[in-house]
């Protein structure tokens, strides 16, 4: 037997299971995000991966990116990782931001409540005849920082996964690491299956805390 007071009213009755619904994980990105999906281990196993990602695409892009719609019965769970490819053409650190900030609005409006976004890998940053390679270097630097600091208030994202606290990904100089680099700027085949990794864990962090919101608890 239950008792469940809503508002002042008893009502009796079996207990009744609470689970969770299908989980879609919807992917937005750049190049880097077309492949580690295909290596999720675990978040497979929760509903469909639909993946978006585009090479060279800017944050400006995933605002119109279209969508599958959102099925009933599923939940969507988004991840948004861009960034690298404005800040390379120089675009605004400010302006990166209103980007990554818009592009999570376009996952909510499309079904997603919980998303996920993430930090900058390190990158062999190209400079221009008028803007010094350090230059944009700092500027993907003070990016990363204003990620860090405003995911889940500017940004309006729920989570973070910090590749540039990671010293594999994002020290100054980490591009050059074959092990995890193939070229300066993508990750090489053994990079992308530890990105997954990371990515599986992630999702399984936001599997839980959207299970605690309908009273599962793991």
């Amino acid at each position: 037997m239950r008792i469940l007071a809503i508002m002042g009213i008893l009502s009796f009755g079996p207990c009744v299971p609470v689970t969770a619904p299908i989980t879609d994980t919807a992917v937005d990105g750049d190049s880097i995000s077309t492949v580690w999906p295909d290596r999720l281990v675990e978040a497979p196993t929760y509903g469909p991966i639909l993946k978006y990602a585009v090479s060279g695409s800017r944050c400006s892009d995933l605002e119109t990116r279209v969508w599958d719609p959102l099925q009933s019965g599923h939940r969507r769970i988004a991840t948004i990782w861009c960034g690298t490819n404005a800040i390379q053409a120089q675009v605004s650190v400010s302006d990166c931001v209103t980007h990554l900030a818009g592009a999570v609005a376009h996952a909510r409006a499309n079904g997603a409540t919980w998303v996920i976004v993430a930090t900058m890998l390190d990158r062999n940053w190209q400079g221009s005849d008028s803007t010094p390679a350090q230059e944009v270097r700092d500027a993907a630097a003070a990016y990363n920082l204003r990620i860090r600091n405003e995911y889940n208030t500017t940004i309006g994202a729920d989570q973070l996964l910090d590749f540039s606290a990671m010293p594999e990904w994002g020290v100054d100089g980490a591009y050059a690491d074959h092990t995890y680099f193939e070229d300066g700027i993508h990750p090489s085949n053994n990079g992308q299956t530890i990105i997954a990794g990371h990515w599986d864990d992630a999702l399984a962090e936001a599997r839980v805390a959207l299970d605690a919101r309908i009273g599962i608890l793991h």
